[in-house]
C-alpha cells in the first residue's frame, strides 16, 4: 500500500516524483508544496479487484492499481477461528472493493457493517488509518 497524488497533468512538477500518468491526471509520490488541488490515491501491488472497483479506484494506462483514500477504509483480519474467518469474508465479499494478500479495501460507509460482522464471526480486525499509511514508499 503505496500513498500517491493525483493532479491535474497541467501543474508542472519535478520528473523523479512522477510514477505514473492516466490521462488528464500525473501522479506522484510526493505533494508539491504549491499544489493544493489533489486527490489523494493508495496504490496497490497485486491487488485482486471486484465489480465495485471501478467506483472507487483506477487502473492507470501503465496497469497501476489506484484506489481512492477519501471513500475506502482498509483492514486486516489478525485473529479468528479459520472457519469463522471464511464466514466473516463470504459475508463481506459483496461489499469488497479490493484485496492485496492480506489486506482489504471496502467502501468508507460500510466500516460500521464491516465492524458488525466481525464482531457476530468473533473475528478481530485492524483498520488503518489511511492517512498514515505509505507516505512515500
Amino acid at each position: 500500500m503505496k500513498k500517491r497524488y493525483a493532479l491535474a497533468s497541467v501543474i508542472s512538477v519535478e520528473p523523479h516524483i512522477v510514477t505514473d500518468r492516466d490521462g488528464d491526471w500525473v501522479i506522484v509520490s510526493e505533494l508539491p508544496d504549491n499544489v493544493h488541488d489533489y486527490e489523494t490515491l493508495i496504490e496497490i501491488d497485486t491487488p485482486t479487484v471486484t465489480p465495485l472497483f471501478s467506483d472507487y479506484g483506477f487502473t492507470s494506462l501503465s496497469k497501476r492499481v489506484y484506489i481512492y483514500e477519501s471513500v475506502v477504509t482498509a483492514f486486516t483480519i489478525v485473529a479468528g477461528e479459520s472457519i469463522e474467518i471464511d464466514m466473516f469474508l463470504l459475508q463481506l465479499e459483496e461489499y469488497i472493493v479490493a484485496n492485496e494478500q492480506t489486506i482489504y479495501y471496502i467502501a468508507k460507509h460500510q466500516q460500521p457493517l464491516l465492524e458488525k460482522i466481525a464482531a457476530t464471526y468473533g473475528v478481530a480486525i485492524h483498520i488503518f488509518d489511511l492517512d498514515k499509511c505509505g507516505k512515500n514508499d
